[in-house]
């Protein structure tokens, strides 16, 4: 009856895994973009230096790292609350085209269970720089987490934006 009822167990968990698992092959991409009236170099200049991002970016607590490739460095997010610790990401640098654009992805569980790439990509206007800038996730844990992803991750990005746009700007 136990051994009944522990394989019993064991095979929904599979199937629970394994639905996991195929459902993760689909991606999500959460895109903002914000107007710069700054030129790509500046803007390049305050996206790559990492170190002070949390000096003006309320939306960090804590970075350190240098953006260039194949870097890895650390992220620490903002609570929910004022005071709080957020998630924390030791990201590394996967693509990187100076003065255009850079991607980081931050890996849970060698990349099977999550991951989450940042893009930073700048694009010269009339009147200064369009930042585009965008998470992208995959990973068996999506499926849980899409909900909360595409309702949490918008506000963030674009007030990580807003604050990149008044430090470029000044």
């Amino acid at each position: 009856m136990i051994k009944k009822l522990f394989l019993s167990v064991l095979f929904i968990l599979a199937v629970g895994v394994f639905y996991l698992f195929t459902q993760s092959q689909n991606l999500m991409e959460i895109e903002s973009e914000i107007e710069i009236a700054a030129p790509v170099d500046k803007v390049w200049a305050v996206l790559t230096d990492i170190e002070k991002w949390s000096e003006y970016n309320s939306a960090i607590n804590a970075s350190t790292g240098v953006a260039s490739p194949g870097s890895v460095h650390s992220v620490t997010m903002r609570g929910e609350n004022p005071g709080e610790v957020g998630p924390q990401y030791a990201p590394e640098i996967v693509s990187f085209d100076e003065g255009k654009s850079y991607r980081w992805r931050a890996v849970m569980g060698a990349g099977i269970i999550f991951t989450n790439d940042k893009v930073f990509e700048l694009i010269p206007t009339d009147t200064g720089t369009l930042l585009k800038h965008s998470e992208v996730f995959n990973g068996m844990m999506l499926p849980l987490m899409k909900g909360f992803m595409q309702e949490g991750v918008p506000p963030i990005l674009d007030e990580m934006n807003q604050a990149f746009k008044a430090e470029a700007e000044k």
